[in-house]
This record gives C-alpha cells, sequence and structure tokens, in this order.
C-alpha cells in the first residue's frame, strides 16, 4: 500500500544544528549584519539602489528604528554565538558587518540624494524579499516539513541565494522591458470596452479574474517552455535544482523572468484591471510563487480536490521521473492541465528533483548564458558537419 502521509520523512538529522547550541545564532547574525549594511547604502544611495514605487512610500523614521533593531538583534545573537564558540567564523564576519554598518551611520544614517530617472538595483526589493519571504517559509519549514532532514542551509543555498539576490536586483530592468514590450509593441491588443466593464466589477471578482487571466496565458507560455528547443534552455535553468524548499524557486535565467512580467503585464494591461487588484495580486503572486516550491508537508488534498495548486502539485513538475517530464504547467489552478491532457499528481511527494537529460551548467552566470552558448555550439556543429 502507497505511504499516502507526508510523515514518512519526518525524522531528526544528527547533524543538523539544533536551537541553543549556538550555530544558527552565527547565521542570523552574519543575516542581520549583511542586511543592515545593504539597509545603510540604500539610504546613502537611494537613487541607485531602490525601488522608486516602493521609495514614494516609505516610512524614514519606520525604516530607521527597523534598521537599529536589526542591528542589535544581530550583535545579540552574535555574542551568543561567541560565548558558545559554535561557528565563530561566521560570527565574527557578522560581527565585522555590524561595525561597518554602524561606522557608515546605522540607524542614523543620512539619506542621500534622489535622482529623477537613475538607473537603479532593486536592493530594497531584495531585502524585502529575503525579511518577508525568506523569514515566513523557513519559519514554516520547520514547522512543518515534508523533508525535516532537510536543513535550511541544505546544499546548493548559496548558489541558489545568488539568483534570489540578482532577480531581486533586476526588477527595475526585467519591468522596463516587459513595459517596453506591451505598451510600445502590443499596446495594439488594448480594447477600451472590455476595461470599462472589468473595472466596474467588484474587487474580489477583478483579483480572482486576474489570477484566471495570467494563468491561462502563462500556462501556454509555460507548455512552451518544454517543448521548444530555445526555450527549454531557459527555463532548465529553473528545474536545475536538485533540492525543493522557499528558495529553490529563485533559479532562473535572466530572460525567464522578463518573459513571465511581460505575460503578466500583457494581461493586465489589455483587460484594464484596477490598481487595487493588480496589487493584491502581485503580493499573493510573489508568496504563492514560493510557497509552491517549499518544502512544506501539510496534507492539502482538499485543495487539489477542488482544483488549485499545491506544493505537492508543483514538486511533482520539478520531479527527476520519465512519468512527470512535461507535466503540471499550472501555477494557480490545475483545470488547463486537466483540459489539456498535462496533469499528473500522484499521492506523495517525489523521491528527487532536477534535469533528467541533458542538465544545464552549475555556475552563476554559465546558467545565464546557457540558450545563446548552447545554441551557438548546435549552429557551430551544423556547420561543421555540412559538406
Amino acid at each position: 500500500m502507497t505511504d499516502r502521509s507526508p510523515q514518512r520523512h519526518r525524522q531528526r538529522h544528527p547533524q543538523l544544528a539544533t536551537i541553543g547550541d549556538g550555530r544558527y545564532s552565527a547565521v542570523i547574525c552574519l543575516l542581520m549584519g549583511g542586511l543592515g549594511l545593504l539597509s545603510v547604502l540604500a539610504f546613502l544611495f537611494p537613487s541607485y539602489l531602490t525601488t522608486p514605487d516602493l521609495r514614494a512610500i516609505y516610512d524614514p523614521n519606520l525604516l530607521r528604528t527597523l534598521l537599529g533593531l536589526g542591528l542589535f538583534i544581530g550583535a545579540a545573537f552574535g555574542c551568543f554565538a561567541l560565548y558558545r564558540q559554535a561557528g565563530r567564523r561566521i560570527a565574527w564576519s557578522g560581527m565585522g558587518l555590524i561595525a561597518l554598518a554602524l561606522l557608515l551611520g546605522g540607524p542614523s544614517v543620512k539619506t542621500g540624494p534622489i535622482l529623477d530617472g537613475a538607473p537603479y538595483l532593486g536592493l530594497d526589493w531584495f531585502i524585502i524579499g529575503l525579511l518577508t519571504s525568506g523569514g515566513l517559509f523557513i519559519a514554516l519549514e520547520r514547522l512543518a516539513p515534508f523533508r525535516a532532514e532537510q536543513s535550511v542551509f541544505r546544499a546548493g543555498w548559496l548558489h541558489d541565494i545568488k539568483h534570489f539576490a540578482l532577480n531581486h536586483c533586476l526588477i527595475g530592468f526585467y519591468l522596463l522591458i516587459a513595459n517596453l514590450i506591451v505598451h510600445d509593441y502590443l499596446g495594439w491588443m488594448i480594447v477600451p470596452m472590455v476595461g470599462a466593464f472589468i473595472a466596474d466589477l467588484p474587487f474580489i471578482v477583478q483579483f480572482f479574474g486576474l489570477l484566471l487571466a495570467v494563468d491561462m496565458l502563462v500556462y501556454g507560455v509555460h507548455r512552451l517552455y518544454h517543448t521548444t528547443d530555445f526555450f527549454w534552455k531557459i527555463h532548465s535553468v529553473h528545474h536545475s535544482t536538485d533540492v525543493m524548499d522557499w528558495l529553490a524557486g529563485s533559479r532562473f535565467n535572466f530572460l525567464e523572468p522578463i518573459i513571465t512580467r511581460t505575460a503578466g503585464l500583457l494581461v493586465i494591461t489589455t483587460l484594464g484591471f484596477e490598481p487595487g487588484p493588480i496589487s493584491a495580486y502581485i503580493v499573493f503572486a510573489s508568496f504563492h510563487a514560493t510557497w509552491l516550491h517549499a518544502n512544506l508537508g501539510w496534507d492539502l488534498r482538499w485543495m487539489e480536490r477542488i482544483g488549485l495548486c499545491t506544493p505537492k502539485f508543483h514538486h511533482w513538475h520539478h520531479a527527476k521521473a520519465e512519468a512527470a517530464i512535461n507535466m503540471n504547467y499550472g501555477t494557480y489552478v490545475v483545470w488547463f492541465d486537466r483540459l489539456f491532457g498535462s496533469y499528473y499528481n500522484p499521492d506523495t511527494f517525489p523521491d528527487g528533483y532536477g534535469v533528467l537529460h541533458d542538465p544545464p551548467p552549475k555556475s552563476l552566470w554559465a546558467q545565464q548564458l546557457h540558450p545563446f552558448v548552447d545554441n551557438a555550439k548546435s549552429v557551430l556543429q551544423e556547420i561543421k558537419s555540412d559538406p
């Protein structure tokens, strides 16, 4: 009989850090020190390191208070780690970052000048994402994991945090390209009568309508990724992770967020949704994408029965198994997978993840260049083989 319960993986691993031994404290110190230093730099150079839309709603006094609190917490955990003589190199590194943040001004740092139209990195978006998504899902994965033996700092976590940082910092570039494509080249698709009708709908109807409309288009885009050679070279980077958790969903070739955000913006723009439902959708989509990849052992069969995507459903999309190849393209609902014959969702979680055939390279920058380099090699081989 098949074991339907996620409990089969919930066992203690003797080599993992435990609460109170100081190793987690050292990592928290390093994390708070790093984020504190980045926050100080964002204060000093807001035009180049912060997102304009977010910058407009910040409360500087609240942010300074949070910065001071974060540095204090980091220092406290660092002192505890050093006292327990656990992770001392990590703890000292964190304390050094905290000291540097304080030397640059700490919570009393002055805000630098704001220059309109300056090119920027979304450093603030990275900090917010790490504190919110990271903080929430790390806690959930510790409280209710599917694989309890899987550490927060599992194999490949440093590689994925680089992807997380890159994709968050490039948010302005992604949005710039998406807006250019949609507004300058696809603006002819806007139908004012449709927009006027949707704008009169209640907030909740617009929100769920937007989810469904985006999912319908992204289903097609996602299927294209898996069924065409060049697009698979892009998407295979996302599938290259062999561990699934909250951070695994951040692994992308830079072209994929551009394509996905362009598809989402196309739906939003052409159908004329109001700002309120759009903002709610953006927040929901950010957390939902992380949730689908998370190492969570919740029994969510009730959600699957009504056609909603769950982590188990999406984990099978990433499964290293022949039966799961090119299945489960849906993001929010499974309806399109059922309709077009791409639904696959056994009772258990997969045993392993990754690309089954012809995996992409392992380094961050090689993964970014993979579609271009691999296709260039194919062209050269064809030229050489042509008599």
